[in-house]
């Protein structure tokens, strides 16, 4: 009646999910790499759902060696609107329409000193249920946190976090007709929190800023410029933009950057940078030590200081 569900109790009220810590692309993400790189976007929301699913699908496989385990007890999980989805045929089920939340309050936060719950991180959700036959049984249900945002009182004293969830994984939250009736009367359920890199966090949560929503961005936070944005999506017209190699030489950030440090361009690396400026496309190869990455920086410093 619920999604594949495996439990193992390591000690007592501690359980472990053998579910997501055998396969973590099931649970986190429903995609094949090939899929997500494509040459034009139909729009930001299909650009950060594919690259979301693609980041979780190389990460989350890292995220289950991490020794720390964070469970919350009697966690009052808000789910959004349950729909059926247009591709259930033959078993029916539900799943989220929108991100579910949690609140923590702020006694309940003395965890926090230690560790930092931030957008990307994972959850692991079981709900103690009684099945038709009257069997005690749990099902389990996987997210992925999309934002983290201050609870504050009328004072603006902090007073709690609020978690923002959304099923990322093809296979990760498919609800039951019955559970769906169960949620309703027993929203409390146990909550594992499983934290990933900070690099990971850090570049998932930047991709979540694309979209034209104003709740995905958070204090701090910049939404993707309208050059970022084409250049993502594959709808860049490079006849709308400049192309100006002086930079290099006029630019003080430029010349601090690089020639004070010796990283100067040699002809094969400017010909390359000259070829990329004014190309739709332009691929750029060589083997190790050559200066790619070199030439990259500088291509991407000048096209974005060109037309800012």
């Amino acid at each position: 009646a619920s999604p594949g569900i495996y439990l193992i109790e390591i000690a007592p009220t501690v359980r472990v999910c053998l579910q997501h810590n055998q396969s973590p692309v099931m649970c986190f993400s429903d995609i094949q790499l090939r899929l997500t790189s494509k040459s034009h976007y139909r729009s930001e929301t299909e650009y950060v759902d594919l690259w979301s699913k693609a980041l979780l699908a190389e990460a989350s496989n890292d995220g289950m060696q991490t020794k720390t385990l964070v469970l919350f007890k009697d966690a009052p999980l808000v789910w959004p609107n349950l729909v059926q989805p247009d591709t259930c045929l033959d078993n029916i089920y539900f799943k989220p329409r929108g991100s579910l939340s949690l609140e923590i309050p702020v006694e309940k936060m003395d965890m926090m000193d230690f560790l930092k719950i931030r957008p990307g991180d994972l959850v692991c959700s079981r709900y103690d249920i009684t099945n038709s036959s009257g069997e005690a049984v749990c099902a389990v249900y996987h997210f992925v946190i999309n934002k983290v945002k201050d609870v504050k009182n009328q004072l603006m004293e902090v007073i709690g976090i609020k978690l923002f969830m959304r099923p990322v994984g093809e296979h990760g939250c498919r609800v039951s007709e019955g559970m769906r009736k169960e949620l309703k009367d027993n929203p409390k359920c146990e909550l594992q929190v499983i934290n990933m890199s900070d690099s990971f966090n850090r570049l998932f949560h930047r991709l979540q800023c694309m979209e034209p929503k104003e709740d995905n961005i958070e204090e701090g936070q910049e939404q993707w410029s309208e050059l970022a944005t084409e250049v993502a999506l594959g709808t860049l017209n490079m006849i709308h933009y400049k192309h100006s190699q002086g930079i290099i030489e006029k630019d003080p950030f430029a010349i601090t950057l690089w020639e004070k440090h010796g990283i100067v361009l040699n002809k094969t690396q400017q010909k390359a940078m000259k070829l990329a400026l004014t190309n739709q496309f332009h691929l750029i190869q060589g083997p190790p030590g050559t200066g790619k990455s070199v030439t990259g920086a500088h291509l991407a410093y000048i096209f974005a200081k060109a037309n800012s």
